[in-house]
């Protein structure tokens, strides 16, 4: 068994509980998470957690556009139907 902690990893900051394959709206509330935790403390790291931050939601707007796109597609075709 380790002694190291997840004080002495790094893996207390709220992006830590970050995952890609988690459902859109807990992403969002982890981003919630990682806002305020940067409003709160402007350290060492406070540029790279911003930038990762940055980055991540980026990939969350692409991901939610082409959603966007796919449902309008699925919409129009279902209004055809009718």
């Amino acid at each position: 068994m380790s002694d190291i902690t997840d004080q002495q990893i790094g893996d207390v900051d709220p992006e830590d509980e970050f995952d890609d394959d988690d459902p859109f709206r807990i992403r969002l509330e982890v981003l919630e998470r990682i806002l305020e935790a940067l409003q709160e403390q402007r350290d060492e790291r406070f540029q790279a957690r911003l930038e990762e931050a940055l980055r991540i939601i980026g990939r969350m707007v692409r991901e939610h556009q082409d959603d966007t796109v796919r449902l309008e597609r699925i919409q129009r075709a279902l209004e055809a139907l009718g």
